[in-house]
Order: C-alpha cells, then sequence, then structure tokens
C-alpha cells in the first residue's frame, strides 16, 4: 500500500493527525509488517494494511494508536488472526 492510499483510509476512518504522525505510523506499520513476516508463526497474523483497509473501526484505532507510540509488540499482538476484541458499554 502506497503512503497516500494508506493516509486516506485513515482520513475516511476519521483518524486525523498531523503529516508526520502519519509518516511515523506508516514507516512503523512497514516494521510491523517486516516483523510478522520474520515471525515464524506468520500464518498467524493478518496483514496490518488488511486491517485497516477492512474498516474496523475499533481495532484500526487500537492499531494506530499501538503504532503511533512505537509499540511494535502491542500492535503484532493486534494483528494476530484469532483476536476478538469485546466490548462491555454501561
Amino acid at each position: 500500500m502506497l503512503f497516500n492510499d494508506f493516509k486516506n483510509h485513515l482520513i475516511k476512518n476519521n483518524i486525523l493527525l498531523f503529516d508526520d504522525q502519519y509518516r511515523i505510523i506508516y514507516k512503523n506499520t512497514i516494521d510491523l509488517l517486516q516483523e510478522i513476516n520474520n515471525d515464524k508463526n506468520k500464518m498467524d497474523y493478518i496483514s496490518p494494511f488488511y486491517i485497516i483497509k477492512n474498516n474496523e473501526k475499533e481495532k484500526i484505532k487500537l492499531l494506530i494508536n499501538s503504532l503511533k507510540n512505537n509499540n511494535i509488540n502491542g500492535s503484532k499482538y493486534i494483528c494476530k488472526s484469532d483476536l476478538q476484541l469485546n466490548y462491555f458499554y454501561p
């Protein structure tokens, strides 16, 4: 995914940031993808780009916040294929 497509998907999902933050998150997403591809269990993960394209808003927000804070391990956990988010609203 090219940077402009990446940025447009985030804007479409109402994730509005400064341009430098988009670039940092994009670079961290590339690093995360390389980390997943180097993992021996890479079949257990979903591409972060797929999550962003898939429009699961809560998962996208969690992923972007982890990437924005340079939390590659947290982002990798969010990309697990069997991860299900449960939200309880009062």
